[in-house]
């Protein structure tokens, strides 16, 4: 039988001794370690070495995100689960898995939800639940067509806006463009504010969706293809299994 070792990663102490009490009653399932934030998540995963690691995406220290994007960096053999009860935000789901996470599990859930969560992704498979398969699906399904788009961005943005949007879509956190574009993080927030403003779109899913359709299709001056920057790495994602009915999660296989 394949035992899988999971850390949990949470800042509320009655979360972690409860997931802690509800996994114990499974024989393959063994509970190595805990982490109260991103610092000491970082530390304990380099230690304890887990296979899967259960992730509160809201972390007192910084973004849940940000902490996966380490995690996938510094300790790429654990994989990581998303728990959240924001299961239907598009933003939220696109940067988790851009920074490297491989599942998306409601906290409203039961808990034979999570352990077969646990397993899949313990195998390699990507799980969504049903929510957030279906905002994104409804958010790519509602993006207008590259014609009914603003035919040049350079029109509307100015040249730092450009570049804090092109970074957007390779899915980088606010502190990552920051760091990139050596300002503080206030200042990411207002231009990506300023963005969605002028492009009359509601959040950086969009916005990152709206920079990729739009460079495709310009050409520079030499008639090439404008390129972005290489995106960040991530995990190969081979065709999904058939769907499954809304009451359990979708797996993917990777």
């Amino acid at each position: 039988m394949t035992t899988w070792r999971i850390m949990i990663v949470d800042a509320h102490t009655m979360v972690r001794q409860g997931l802690r009490a509800l996994l114990g009653g499974y024989p393959d399932l063994t509970v190595v370690g805990e982490a109260v934030d991103g610092a000491s998540a970082l530390a304990r995963a380099r230690q304890l070495q887990p296979d899967v690691i259960l992730l509160d995406v809201q972390l007192p220290d910084g973004e849940g995100t940000e902490t996966v994007a380490a995690l996938h960096q510094q300790v790429p053999a654990s994989r990581i689960i998303i728990l959240t009860a924001a299961t239907d935000d598009p933003d939220l789901v696109y940067r988790a898995i851009r920074a490297g996470a491989l599942g998306f599990i409601s906290k409203d859930g039961d808990i034979e939800e999570l352990v077969k969560a646990i397993r899949a992704v313990g195998e390699g498979q990507a799980v969504l639940v049903p929510q957030s398969l279906t905002s994104l699906v409804a958010f790519i399904t509602r993006a207008p067509s590259p014609t009914e788009e603003a035919p040049c961005l350079t029109e509307r943005l100015s040249a730092r806006e450009q570049e804090v949007l092109e970074l957007v879509a390779q899915g980088c956190t606010n502190r990552e463009i920051a760091e990139r574009l050596v300002v503080s993080e206030s200042t990411v927030r207002s231009h990506l504010h300023n963005i969605l403003d002028k492009l009359q779109l509601s959040n950086r899913v969009q916005a990152a969706t709206f920079a990729l359709r739009q460079m495709q299709g310009e050409r520079d001056g030499r008639g090439k293809p404008r390129r972005l920057p290489a995106p960040l790495p991530l995990r190969r994602m081979p065709d999904a299994e058939p769907m499954r009915p809304p009451a359990t999660a979708t797996r993917f296989a990777m």
